[in-house]
């Protein structure tokens, strides 16, 4: 039997570079108010699909956390200053396997400039997980980046958070290490 919990967050589906067949989940966690949903609309603004706002439902399925959306929420998206959002059907995605846990900080928050990767964990999976100030005009762009679906690759870095000399690593590149087993394309890297 499959472990299923509730957990306050928000999440979406970025299409990957295969296509629409290639989502990459992203829960997007913090605070009442952090604004999660804000980031959320800038993804879909961007293409990706919500699953979830508010509450996510997730459970284990062949080694991976997936999310879907409780049915009474199905749809919603609070949009602050307008209120609850239905989307259009065309904006929504059934469920996703989660490929990064994005932890929406208080404005002010000192983000390190050059992190080194972090994993995080939902129900016993290691998930790679960022920080991320949500009010930023580049918010949803470094999300993209971060599941590996931007314009670019971010560089590896070390344990004293300098650019390390050796290869780029994009997110999904570095999750082909993770215990789910899965192996992502290498591409021209």
């Amino acid at each position: 039997m499959d472990k299923q919990n509730c957990i306050h967050a928000t999440c979406v589906g970025i299409e990957g570079p295969d296509g629409p067949d290639d989502r990459r989940g992203v829960i997007l966690r913090g605070r009442s108010g952090a604004g999660k949903s804000d980031v959320a609309l800038q993804l879909i603004d961007r293409g990706a699909r919500l699953v979830a706002d508010d509450q996510v439902a997730l459970r284990v399925e062949g080694g991976r956390v997936v999310a879907s959306a409780p049915p009474v929420l199905a749809g919603l998206l609070e949009v602050r200053g307008l209120g609850i959002v239905r989307l259009d059907p065309g904006a929504l995605q059934g469920q996703v396997p989660i490929d990064l846990i994005v932890n929406v900080v208080d404005p002010g928050t000192d983000l390190d400039r050059l992190p080194v990767p972090a994993h995080g964990e939902i129900l016993g999976i290691s998930i790679p997980q960022i920080d991320l100030a949500p009010f930023e005009a580049s918010s949803s762009m470094k999300v993209c980046l971060a599941v590996g679906v931007g314009p670019g690759v971010i560089m590896a870095s070390d344990q004293d958070g300098k650019a390390a000399s050796g290869g780029q690593k994009s997110a999904g590149e570095n999750r082909g290490d993770q215990e789910n087993g899965r192996q992502k394309k290498n591409g021209n890297r």
